[in-house]
């Protein structure tokens, strides 16, 4: 695979290529973003579930091989997610995405 899309999908450019990894360009970019006073430290919020725990637990995994950077793991119950997640789109600059609450009548059905 050269990307993450279907070579023959609506959303592949052929002249566009992805660059190779870069180990050391990466801890470079790391390291002066840390001499700026910019460490990379951060959350990554899933839904509790094998799956999604196992994409993070990954991902933090390859980021441990860097200096300057450090993801943690915010895990929590569908519901908590859901809730946390809505609260957390609906703060972003310019968002228009707001939580949705269900009428009590539409609940539980």
């Amino acid at each position: 695979a050269s990307g993450y899309f279907n070579q023959s999908g609506p959303f592949v450019d052929p002249a566009v290529k992805q660059p190779a990894p870069n180990k050391d360009e990466a801890q470079k970019l790391f390291n002066d973003l840390a001499a700026e006073g910019k460490k990379v430290d951060f959350s990554y919020l899933v839904p509790q579930n094998p799956s999604s725990v196992a994409v993070a637990e990954f991902m933090q995994s390859r980021l441990r091989q860097y200096q300057n950077v450090s993801m943690n793991i915010e895990s929590l119950e569908i519901g908590a997610y859901i809730q946390k997640y809505a609260i957390s789109v609906s703060c972003l600059p310019n968002s228009s995405a707001r939580p949705t609450v269900l009428p009590a009548s539409s609940r539980n059905r």
